[in-house]
C-alpha cells in the first residue's frame, strides 16, 4: 500500500482552439486497478475572456491588528488563540454576471483542500463569509468588506464560537481544535463557469 503525489505543469499551446475540454487523470497500478477522474475546463483566447477572476486585497486581522496583507505576513506562523477575533477580508476582481464567494477555515488533518466552490464540503469547513452577486457589469468586483464606524472591516469569527458565519453549529469534524488550518478563499463565477481560489496557513492554539 503506497501513496504517490503527482505535480505537473503544462502549457496550453498558443494555437489551441477555444472551446470546452475534458481533462482526464488516469491511474493504473500493477494489479490492474484503475482510477479515472474527469474535470471540465474551457479555453478562451485572451482577447475574448469574459471574466478573469483574481483574489485581491486579502487581509486578515487578529483582535483588529493586521497579521496578513496580500501575501505579506506580519508574523510567521500566524497564530490565533481561543477567544481571539479573526477578521477575514477578501476581494475578487475582473468579474461580471453572477457568482459566489466563500471564506472558510479548514483543519488540515481533515485532508480537505477544495480549489473550487463545487468541491467545498460544508461538513468540514468553518464558514466565515458567504457573498453572492447578481448581474454585475464588466470589470466589476465583489468582496467581504463591511463598513463599521466609518472604517472598512470584514466578516469576523471568534475562535471557539458555537456557530459559523452561516449560523451552523460548529460540531463534528468542524469542531475547534489546536492545530494547523487553512484559511481558504473560494470564488466561482456561475455565469461563465470560471473559478479561482487561494489558501493561507493559519495556526490555532485552542
Amino acid at each position: 500500500m503506497k501513496n504517490a503525489n503527482v505535480h505537473k505543469h503544462f502549457t496550453i499551446p498558443q494555437e489551441a482552439p477555444e472551446g470546452r475540454y475534458d481533462f482526464f487523470f488516469i491511474v493504473n497500478d500493477v494489479n490492474g486497478s484503475k482510477l479515472e477522474l474527469r474535470e471540465d475546463f474551457q479555453i478562451f483566447d485572451a482577447a475574448n475572456m469574459p471574466v478573469d477572476p483574481v483574489v485581491d486585497r486579502d487581509i486578515f486581522s487578529r483582535n483588529d491588528d493586521m497579521v496578513y496583507y496580500m501575501g505579506t505576513y506580519a508574523e510567521t506562523p500566524i497564530v490565533f488563540k481561543k477567544g481571539d477575533k479573526f477578521t477575514a477580508r477578501a476581494q475578487i476582481k475582473q468579474i461580471q454576471g453572477d457568482g459566489i464567494l466563500y471564506t472558510a477555515l479548514i483543519k488540515r488533518t481533515l485532508n480537505h483542500f477544495p480549489e473550487t466552490v463545487d468541491k467545498l464540503d460544508l461538513t468540514k469547513a468553518i464558514i466565515i463569509s458567504k457573498v453572492e452577486h447578481k448581474d454585475l457589469g464588466p470589470a466589476s468586483k465583489v468582496n467581504t468588506y463591511k463598513l463599521a464606524n466609518g472604517a472598512i472591516s470584514g466578516d469576523d469569527i471568534i475562535i471557539g464560537a458555537e456557530k459559523d458565519g452561516l449560523g451552523n453549529q460548529i460540531t463534528g469534524d468542524r469542531q475547534w481544535q489546536s492545530g494547523q488550518y487553512n484559511l481558504v478563499i473560494l470564488y466561482k463565477n456561475t455565469t461563465f463557469n470560471m473559478s479561482t481560489f487561494k489558501s493561507i496557513p493559519i495556526t490555532i492554539t485552542y
